[in-house]
């Protein structure tokens, strides 16, 4: 079998660049998929008892302290999957990641020629859309207002979220609950503030430790999606979760995240900016 040929994401940029007469792309629905909230269930039990509590806290704060240690910057193929009761779509491409929250998405077509390029650097979105040749700049804000999203939401932990990670900054454990599944236990996460309002919720396998799910809480404490983690493999130091599976979405749509050729990149922040296309139409929405 022929191994396929990676290409950089230089070299995806400037066929994006040059490329015309692509298909429509439903780029606006690609990004309802990664930001759309929900209402998820409360899948645990009663709290644990002084000894699984004490014993459960220092398994989660080893793997906070050893997750600081692996990469944070990646790059690699991703399918991302939606399916509601309306539509299955399916986007591949090319995926970068870096943290805090910095994302890239170089959408392709079956021949492998790129469609849409999107670009976030947590405070606004770049779009480039080669079918009506437009370039697009959208803040997190007027974005967040535009389609009813929670900006608590559009300004969320992305890096933590897919790569399957204890959050950095705030991680103090509020609460440790029972599994009633047995799959491990659950941990009420919140910010380090003396209020200490919930942020998540994980279900964690101590004997690892790992992530095995995470529930996102908004800002009125609602429950909203759930983000479970599979088919773990070795990373930069660490290990990453191949298949995403997100739950609990709107109207019951699920979203599924399966990324391959995976590998540590030396990124930067400035590596998430898209250069404008010469030719192509430019808006900014504020």
């Amino acid at each position: 079998m022929t191994k396929r040929k990676r290409i950089s994401s230089r070299k995806r940029l400037l066929r994006w660049q040059t490329f015309k007469g692509m298909p429509g792309s439903g780029l606006s629905l690609l990004v309802v998929i990664l930001i759309l909230s929900g209402c998820a269930s409360r899948p645990w039990g009663d709290i644990v008892d002084e000894q699984q509590n004490s014993e459960t806290s220092q398994r989660y704060e080893l793997l906070v302290e050893q997750s600081r240690s692996w990469g944070s910057g990646f790059d690699g193929e991703l399918i991302a999957q939606f399916h509601s009761q309306l539509e299955n779509i399916t986007y591949t491409g090319f995926f970068q990641i870096l943290a805090p929250s910095f994302l890239k998405f170089v959408i392709s077509n079956p021949l492998g020629q790129p469609m849409v390029a999107i670009a976030s650097n947590d405070r606004i979105y770049q779009i480039v859309n080669t079918t009506d040749r437009s370039f697009k700049t959208v803040t997190l804000r007027s974005f967040s207002l535009r389609n009813g999203i929670p900006q608590s939401f559009m300004r969320g932990h992305w890096f933590a979220w897919l790569t399957g990670r204890p959050l950095q900054e705030q991680n103090k454990i509020l609460s440790i609950r029972e599994d009633p599944a047995g799959r491990g236990v659950w941990l009420e996460i919140g910010d380090n503030t003396e209020a200490a309002a919930p942020l998540e919720y994980l279900l964690l396998d101590p004997s690892r430790p790992r992530i095995i799910e995470r529930i996102i809480v908004e800002s009125d404490s609602s429950l909203q999606a759930t983000i479970a983690y599979e088919n773990w493999q070795p990373l930069s130091g660490g290990e990453q979760p191949m298949h995403i599976a997100v739950s609990g979405l709107s109207f019951g749509a699920t979203a599924t995240f399966v990324f391959s050729d995976l590998r540590a990149a030396e990124l930067k922040p400035h590596d998430f900016n898209l250069p404008f296309p010469q030719g192509y139409s430019r808006q900014f929405l504020p």
